[in-house]
This record gives C-alpha cells, structure tokens and sequence, in this order.
C-alpha cells in the first residue's frame, strides 16, 4: 500500500467516524425527552400587536401542559429580520421557536438579500390562524372612507401617509396605492404599539391594524375603521366594507404561525404540532382568537410549508405589478 493510499483510506474513515457521529449525536437528540429546559418563543415585532396576541395565548398553555417555561422574546427589527435571523441561527432542538407572520413571506419579496433562507433554514411546525386586517384613519386627520381617501390623495399627492410594521402591511398599502392610482406615503415602524401611539396622535393618517387590535381603538372613536382587508365583509365588524368593494379583486389576509430551526428532529417538530394543534382545537382558545376576529386553522407541518412557498409566489407578483422599490 502506498502512503497515498494510506492517506485516503485515513480520511475516509475519519469521514465514516464523523458522520456516524454527527448521526448518533441526531438520534441521541431525536430520543431525549423533549421540552428538557425553557422554551424561548421569539415574536420578531415589538410588544403590541397581533403577534403578541397569539404567541403569549399559545405559550401560556404550552407552559400548563409541558410543566416548562415558554418565555415571549420581542426581538423587533428591519421589518422582522433581526427576530427571524435568531431563529434561523439556533441550536435545533426545539427549544427556539418563531412566531412567524405574512410579513416573513414578504420579505422575500421585498428584498433582495436576507441573512437566511426562508424555505430551508425553518422546520415549519403549524399555521396557528388567519387574520383579517382594518384599514383604520384618524378621525380627525383623514377622510373616513376608501372612496374619500383616494379621491383626497389624488387631488392632492403626497398629501397623506400611513405607518407600516413589517412587509406584508406594506404591500396591503401598496396594493391599495397601484389599484386606486393614489400617492400615499409609508412611514416605517419597529411595532404596532409606537404605530399607534402616532396614529392616535394624528402624527400619521392612516393604518392597517388587524381587526383584534383595532377593536377598542374602533370602539371608542380615537380610529375610524376604513374598510377590512378580506374579499368579504368581517363578522365583528359588520358595517365596514370591504377594499374590494371599492377596488374589485382586492383580497389580503394575514396568517401566523410556528417556524423552528432547521434541521430541528422530526420527533421534536411533531410533538410541537400536536400540542399546538390540540390547544388551538380547545373552547378556549377558539373563543378567545374568535373575540380577536382570527381563525383558528392547525395545519400539517407539509401544508404550512406550501403556504410559506405558496405566499412568495403571490407577494412576488404584488411587488412586480405595483412597481413596489425592492431592496
């Protein structure tokens, strides 16, 4: 034997060792009891809005059930990147999860690089719920209607804007401004509280909130509700119309769900799955997330995921066909 072949026969049983390794150390991990410590559920959004609404209402009853902490950690950012960013980067054990939302999809869309990729660096574990989504006005800054409000923009461009947190309330605005022909101006947040804060104020004009977050605002008239985002009218909120009803076609609705890492063990992702859907099928819950206007779903790991690539497709073409500014 030469000491060429001496050399390869080294490094291929070190290549036989290493991956029998890198596979016990994956059984290992698939057959340990799992959750074996806290859980740290990041919103990727600051405090305030529909993403709080849901991850602390599922972390609450996964902590009752598995006896171990899941801790809610905003971690808000350039859209929802830095929070998603974290996750992708994770040990995959489980033990980080990610509320994830539309706006991931449209980021995508939206830019031209990110730090991860979204249909291969994430274990899709469930689509938690549907979410219709209000445009609301200040009352005392802005039009109270659709039909008012494009009229005002186009006698005037420029003239009015609106607060924006993350990419998928952007391309509801976006959308509404390439069908209506309308100039209106996207003033960036972190999060739905700061957002607020200014719309309330009447630093900015208008937003879309999603309609359980809108709901008290609404109801003692600091925000007027404009029109629902959904190619029907909403159950709490019957009175408002539709976008469509004004722009014929317009249909946009948010979802939320459960990302983990990687790679994360297929053990791990279906006990994820199945408590998250056992508690997404309870009274509770389903009473709770109805009084917020959202729609319980508990979908499969492999049709979350065909939602995540289905909403790239779709958001793609928004950016395309409103000429919306890709980064």
């Amino acid at each position: 034997m030469t000491l060429r072949d001496m050399g390869s026969g080294v490094r291929a049983c070190l290549t036989a060792i290493g991956c029998a390794m890198c596979l016990a150390s994956t059984a290992a991990l698939a057959a340990s009891p799992y959750p074996q410590k806290p859980i740290r559920f990041i919103v990727p959004f600051g405090p305030g809005g529909a993403t709080d609404i849901v991850a602390r209402a599922v972390a609450q009853r996964l902590t009752e059930a598995w006896g171990q902490t899941v801790v809610i950690d905003n971690r808000g950012g350039a859209g929802g990147i830095v929070g998603t960013e974290l996750v992708a980067r994770a040990t995959p054990d489980g033990h980080t999860l990610l509320l994830a939302t539309t706006s991931n999809a449209t980021q995508v869309a939206l830019q031209s690089k990110l730090p991860f990729d979204l249909l291969k660096d994430f274990a899709p574990v469930t689509q938690l719920i549907d979410a219709p989504f209000v445009l609301t006005a200040n009352p005392k800054v802005a039009p109270g209607s659709l039909k008012e409000l494009i009229a005002a923009a186009k006698a005037k461009p420029g003239s009015l804007n609106y607060g924006t947190v993350g990419g998928f309330n952007l391309l509801m605005m976006e959308l509404v401004k390439s069908m209506s022909g309308t100039d209106i101006t996207a003033v960036p947040y972190k999060g739905v509280g700061p957002a607020l804060i200014d719309l309330t104020a009447g630093r900015i004009h208008l937003m879309l909130f999603s309609v359980g977050v809108a709901q008290p605002y609404l109801k003692d008239g600091r925000l007027r509700a404009v029109a629902v985002t959904t190619a029907r009218r909403v159950a709490l909120l019957p009175a408002v119309p539709t976008v469509a009803e004004t722009l014929p076609g317009y249909d946009m609705t948010a979802w939320y769900g459960v990302l983990a890492p990687g790679r994360t063990p297929r053990p791990v992702v279906e006990k994820l799955h199945a408590e998250i859907v056992r508690i997404l099928k309870t009274h509770e819950i389903q009473e709770s997330f109805g009084q917020q206007g959202f729609i319980t779903v508990g979908s499969t790991p492999a049709a979350f995921a065909a939602q995540l690539s289905g909403s790239i497709v779709k958001f793609r073409r928004i950016v395309q066909d409103a000429k919306v500014q890709v980064e």
